[in-house]
């Protein structure tokens, strides 16, 4: 509860980065959150958004 007031995300979104975190995933695929955005220590990527490279 606290990654989500710190965050200001969901809940349910915080559920997830924080089980990210506790598996030692450093990305996290998601199309709901700010891509690139790092929180608690995992990295969010957008798999849905065109690369930049």
């Amino acid at each position: 509860m606290r990654l989500s007031e710190l965050a200001r995300i969901s809940y349910w979104d915080a559920l997830i980065i924080v089980t990210a975190r506790l598996a030692e995933c450093p990305v996290l695929y998601t199309g709901d959150l700010n891509s690139g955005q790092l929180i608690f220590g995992v990295r969010l990527a957008n798999p849905f958004l065109p690369s930049v490279h």
